[in-house]
């Protein structure tokens, strides 16, 4: 997983006229695939292309949580995330809109409707009700798609400098967040 999230951060700081991004984020992609055989993955059809989706193993009684980042993420990165909630009982599908990860390498762009990707996975996975968690700027996008399909039930936003203090442990997270208000 380190040597994912090192090719992930490779991918976010080239320039998108740089050829080596689409290699960084297609091994991005292949190294996750290796640490994490058994994530569940789905292409969901969507317009001329999919919509990537990882998914926890789904158990018709539990809760559904969808999750999607904002302008440039990648699911894989929210994996960790994904596997807390389905220790907590929770189904999780994880998945990149238009204009993210794989979407943006089948030529899909931002599209400010994102409850059409969102309906979209909604159909897919036949869910009648779900909470949707965006992070970062996913949390616009979220409370978007809220506002446009009644079967999400609870919105989250969650704020991407969340995220990254999540993931480091104490006393470090303290320290970043000290140095964060500085």
């Amino acid at each position: 997983m380190h040597s994912m999230y090192y090719y992930r951060m490779s991918e976010f700081m080239l320039t998108d006229d740089n050829p080596d991004k689409d290699a960084m984020y297609y091994k991005c992609v292949e190294v996750f695939d290796k640490a994490m055989p058994k994530a569940i993955k789905h292409k969901v059809p969507y317009k001329d292309g999919y919509l990537p989706c990882l998914a926890t193993e789904l158990h018709p009684s539990n809760k559904t949580i969808i999750i999607h980042g904002g302008y440039d993420s990648f699911i894989e990165e929210f994996y960790i995330v994904a596997e807390w909630f389905a220790q907590s009982g929770y189904n999780v599908i994880l998945f990149e809109g238009e204009g993210q990860g794989g979407t943006l390498r089948q030529g899909m762009r931002f599209n400010e409707k994102w409850e059409n990707s969102v309906g979209a996975i909604l159909d897919y996975f036949k869910l009648e009700k779900s909470a949707l968690v965006g992070i970062s700027w996913g949390g616009y996008f979220a409370l978007r798609a809220a506002a446009f399909d009644k079967r999400i039930t609870h919105v989250v936003c969650y704020d991407g400098l969340d995220v990254m203090f999540h993931l480091v442990d104490e006393p470090v997270r303290t320290l970043f967040k000290f140095m964060y208000k500085l």
